[in-house]
């Protein structure tokens, strides 16, 4: 008898458990949707549109640290929104020149792979933003205006970025695009 009195209770456990795992899965669901589920922010600088938001730069072919392996690419660089496609055009070959500075000191399985062609391009965004903003400080003193420009906030790696996709967060190159990379 003991047998048979002990089959009992564990049924009436076994529908007790699987009603608080549903319970906590869905509520844990629900709270997970409803903590997310806020307005979308958008971001302070948007990506230039129009016709000639895009600059592309012409292909290259760049020999990599390992001084055996070449690396060929056409690229194209989105500024944000509002920021002069001349003054880009102006520097292109500084631009090009401070591309081949970072991509000459990769090593090939630094190049390779979708993870690490994402790390290239926001080196490249990094490099070619920093040129830039130096172009722009030494414009301003040249032409006699002190501006008083507030440097860009710098990005912690904890911190999310404001928009994930981009290359940069703060421009004037939001986005390095590579319309064409072969390794060889």
């Amino acid at each position: 008898m003991s047998e048979a009195a002990a089959e009992p209770k564990k049924k009436g456990k076994l529908p007790v458990i699987l009603a608080l795992v549903v319970v906590l899965f869905g509520g844990g669901f629900f709270g997970m949707k409803m903590k997310g589920g806020g307005k979308k922010v958008e971001p302070a600088i948007k990506l230039a549109h129009g016709e000639k938001a895009v600059v592309e730069i012409e292909e290259k072919l760049y020999n990599l640290a390992d001084r055996e392996t070449f690396m060929r690419t056409t690229m194209a660089l989105h500024p944000k929104d509002g920021y002069e496609v001349a003054k880009i055009a102006a520097q292109l070959p500084a631009i090009e020149d401070a591309i081949l500075r970072v991509v000459c000191d990769k090593m090939p399985d630094e190049v390779v792979g979708s993870k690490n062609i994402a790390k290239l391009k926001v080196e490249i965004a990094e490099s070619i933003n920093h040129l830039l903003e130096a172009a722009e400080e030494e414009h301003a003193k040249e032409g006699g205006k002190e501006e008083s420009k507030e440097k860009p906030k710098e990005h912690s790696k904890d911190e999310k970025p404001e928009h994930p996709d981009w290359d940069s967060q703060t421009g004037p190159i939001l986005k390095v695009y590579f319309k064409a990379l072969a390794i060889q």
